[in-house]
């Protein structure tokens, strides 16, 4: 299984870990405007051939690392089994707060062009470094990569 399949777990761990984190000390942290998208079940109600499947799932996954990596992604990760509302998938937090370009980043997905995904968004602020995060869990995943 290759590393970029674990980026929506890592993400998810990095969300974690800036929330539980102390703030670095050496600046006080800046409130920064974000989006939250919720992808929830699409409109596609016929169910997918494992090759269809299979190519828009890595296209989802691909996608969400190219995103990651060009600093847009900053969080990415599935719902759990238990959740509130049957529909919920999973979650972006994308680095702008301007909602065209967090619509144009988010609906990149295959997931959303083959009608797998229905995308929702939220404003968020936070002055959680997740931009810092990112850089760090990229690093990690790059060096363990290289490791073999």
């Amino acid at each position: 299984m290759s590393a970029s399949r674990h980026l929506p777990a890592l993400a998810a761990l990095t969300l974690l870990c800036a929330c539980a984190a102390p703030p670095p000390e050496s600046k006080t942290p800046t409130a920064t405007p974000r989006t939250l998208v919720f992808l929830k079940t699409g409109p596609r109600t016929e169910p997918l051939a494992k090759d269809e499947s299979d190519r828009i799932f890595g296209g989802h996954f691909a996608n969400m690392n190219r995103l990651a990596r060009a600093g847009h992604l900053l969080v990415a990760g599935p719902f759990g089994k238990v959740r509130s509302d049957a529909g919920l998938r999973g979650v972006f937090v994308l680095a702008t707060g301007e909602r065209a370009a967090a619509e144009r980043l988010a609906s990149s997905d295959p997931g959303v062009a083959a009608g797998v995904f229905a995308l929702e968004y939220h404003d968020l602020v936070t002055a959680a470094p997740l931009p810092e995060f990112l850089t760090a869990e990229l690093a990690a995943e790059d060096a363990a990569q290289a490791a073999g």
